[in-house]
This record gives C-alpha cells, sequence and structure tokens, in this order.
C-alpha cells in the first residue's frame, strides 16, 4: 500500500511540473469527477475523454465539446493516460484542468493537468 501512495504522489509531482506554464486565466478546473467514455482519436493523435456531469469541457476553448483531449505531443502523455486509465477501471474520481485552448490536432479541449487525488 505504501507504494502505491508513493506512486501517486510522485505521479502528481510530475504532472504538477509538467504543467507550471499553463494559463490560469483561461483553464477550465474540474475536482472529483469521474471519468466516463475514454477513446482513441481515431485519425487524430490524440486520447479524448469525456467527465461524467461536465456537458462542457472548456466553454473558452470549445463552448460545445463535451470532449477533453491529450494530443500524444503534450508533456506527460504516457502519464496522464495512464492515470486516466487507472481512475477509469477503478472508478476513481479525478481532478482536471485544461490548458484553456484547443490543440489543433485534437479539435477539443486541451488537458494541462489530471490528477488522483
Amino acid at each position: 500500500m505504501k507504494s502505491l501512495v508513493f506512486v501517486r504522489w510522485a505521479l502528481c509531482a510530475a504532472l504538477l511540473a509538467g504543467s507550471a506554464a499553463r494559463n490560469v486565466a483561461q483553464s477550465a478546473e474540474y475536482d472529483g469527477y469521474s471519468v466516463g467514455v475514454v477513446r482513441p482519436g481515431g485519425d487524430r493523435a490524440c486520447v479524448l475523454f469525456q467527465l461524467v456531469g461536465v456537458p462542457v469541457a472548456d466553454p473558452i476553448a470549445n463552448p460545445t465539446s463535451p470532449w477533453f483531449s491529450i494530443p500524444d505531443t503534450a508533456p506527460d502523455f504516457s502519464s496522464m493516460v495512464a492515470a486516466l486509465l487507472a481512475a477509469k477501471m477503478a472508478g476513481t474520481p479525478i481532478d482536471v484542468v485544461t490548458t484553456g485552448s484547443s490543440p489543433p490536432v485534437c479539435g477539443h479541449p486541451g488537458v494541462a493537468v489530471l490528477l488522483l487525488p
């Protein structure tokens, strides 16, 4: 159990370090939401997901899209996708902060931080 706690803290620290440059004024934050649908981006180099109960991922970046996106070029892409899938499988709520924009390759609001609380 102690090793799982250490891994969570290490993952959180890595994700926070990689997201220091985000624009706080233009981002959207969601704390304690369950992961809904998770899917590959199809012909886009992204992973897309929805949060249960969130009708619009980021009203500034895309006021009509319920999808969050993680482009494969994002810092900590693998860590964020691993945390996303772990939360989905375990039914654990997550915290998400968007970038305030939609990566052109994805077309949906980008994710700056994804944490398992």
